[in-house]
């Protein structure tokens, strides 16, 4: 028995070393683990530590037709659609493209080859939390209702997934929540979006305390919100409605703001809409990176070969200039690929691909045929026009004028005041989503002798380790190195117990 000991002691001790050296990043070939980090107001690289400008796309490859091209949840960042979105990363690193923004994962499913491929193309990823599915996703009536447990325990499923990517930039804990209320009653629900947001980042500070933590990491955790009663909602969730608990403050703040439509401005001075923009997030000072979230109204802009309203693009003129830079961390264009579902219900009622003009249409360009479905028929990217004028945009994109990491020092103003609003603080309401427990936090065991694996947490409100690790580790953690890991935990003790 003591040979059995031994032998389970000494693969521990070799295995660990190289599990720690890669604990929180899913290896990818051909790369080097490469995450950003928030200081102040702005991201920069943790090699080069230069700040990293988010030039990003929003991306959604709903098809043409089918079953598919109706869902507003559906995963296509796994395998099963590997075809489909290898081909779109080619496009996007044409396009220049930094950063993709992605609003519907299945956590139960492996996205490493996604996520690697992007890795090694440089693009970063933004990972919504919430999806448009029965308890995922704050809903339209009055806290505390609008928050469901399950929504919870979907947040904190895909922080586990998604952290032990590199290449994950930030978490978005909502988009929109507020447009959704009953009757867009702000009121209603904006409690619920500000507690979700708070959980989250309690969460991932919990399990931060936690001895020898290797997931979730700490990434950036944050909101998107509407482009209405700006003022209000804006110091709304930048500020502290309770004065004792600071994480329900986002980490970054991110605004889909549609405001460049006018097709005859032909300088960033004729952008009103953007330099009211700039005016008023200057005035908030928040003491945290900004991001336009979504861009890129669609108006009667010029026609380009055969396609009527291609987009100008003045908006990344004024984006990444000096100005623009002391407010903004950059933006995400809205979006990657038009949306024939969508677009169908604009009033032009013009035929696809829409050479003529759309209301709905935000796309960069269309797949083909008219009948693709990404299943039995496959879909294929055509540009539109406007995406070689957005690709030299941001080509021209220079950031040169901003510090290194180690050279910026952040200057803030005074922290958020609330409004005297209807908006109430989270602290009005006894929240049923506190009594359900957290999902554990991914741990490495303590080297041999003790052999015995670190405790989870000792919050009493945590189910327990065994049940959570059986119930989560094969679908939450798919790197391999981590699985093992957590295998080893969970049978070396046991076969040390025999004598």
């Amino acid at each position: 028995m003591a040979a059995l000991q031994y032998a389970c002691g000494l693969a521990l001790a070799l295995l660990l070393p190289s599990v720690l050296a890669a604990a929180n990043f899913v290896q990818c070939p051909g790369t080097i683990p490469n995450p950003l980090v928030l200081k102040g107001k702005r991201f920069f690289d943790t090699l080069s530590g230069r700040y990293f400008p988010v030039k990003g796309v929003a991306y959604y490859p709903r098809p043409n037709d089918g079953p598919l091209s109706v869902g507003f949840s559906v995963d296509y960042f796994t395998d099963e659609f590997r075809d489909l979105w290898k081909a779109d990363i080619e496009q996007m690193k044409e396009l220049g493209v930094n950063t993709v923004r992605i609003y519907a994962v299945d956590p139960s499913k492996n996205h490493d080859e996604f996520m690697c491929t992007l890795q090694l193309a440089g693009i970063y990823v933004i990972v919504g939390l919430l999806a448009d599915c029965e308890g995922c996703a704050v809903g339209p009536n009055e806290a505390p209702f609008c928050y469901p447990a399950s929504l919870k325990e979907r947040g904190q499923y895909i922080m586990n997934e998604f952290s032990k990517y590199a290449n994950t930039l930030a978490f978005s804990a909502g988009n929109e929540v507020t447009l959704y209320a009953r009757d867009e009653q702000i009121e209603l629900n904006a409690a619920c979006q500000k507690k979700f947001l708070r959980d989250m980042r309690a969460y991932v500070e919990t399990c931060s305390s936690t001895p020898n933590t290797i997931l979730p990491r700490k990434v950036p955790i944050g909101m998107v919100n509407w482009d209405f009663e700006r003022d209000l909602q804006t110091l709304y969730f930048n500020c502290q409605t309770d004065p004792s608990d600071p994480l329900e403050l986002p980490e970054w703040y991110g605004l889909n703001a549609y405001q460049q439509c006018d097709p005859f401005a032909t300088s960033t001075s004729d952008l009103e809409g953007w330099i009211n923009l700039r005016d008023d997030f200057a005035r908030y000072d928040l003491p945290i990176p900004v991001l336009v979230a979504e861009y890129g109204c669609r108006e009667r802009f010029p026609t380009i070969g055969d396609f009527e309203a291609q987009r100008t693009w003045l908006q990344v003129d004024a984006l990444y200039s000096e100005e623009y830079q002391e407010v903004f961390a950059g933006g995400v264009v809205f979006e990657y690929s038009a949306e024939k579902y969508v677009i169908d219900f604009s009033p032009q009622d013009n035929p696809w691909p829409y050479n003529e003009f759309m209301k709905f249409n935000y796309g960069l360009g269309y797949y083909t045929p008219i009948d693709c479905d990404h299943d039995k028929i496959p879909c294929q990217y055509e540009q539109y026009p406007e995406f070689q004028l957005l690709r030299s945009k941001l080509d021209a994109v220079d950031v040169s004028f901003l510090p290194l990491e180690e050279e910026y020092l952040p200057i803030f103003g005074a922290q958020s005041s609330c409004p005297a609003s209807m908006l109430p603080p989270i602290t009005d309401f006894v929240w049923p989503v506190d009594d359900e427990p957290d999902l554990p936090c991914y741990v490495v065991p303590t080297p041999f002798p003790t052999a015995q694996p670190t405790p989870v947490s000792q919050n009493t409100n945590q189910i327990s380790a065994a049940t959570s690790l059986r119930r989560y580790t094969l679908a939450a953690v798919n790197s391999g190195m981590i699985s093992a890991l957590l295998l080893a935990s969970t049978l070396i003790p046991n076969l040390l117990a025999i004598d």
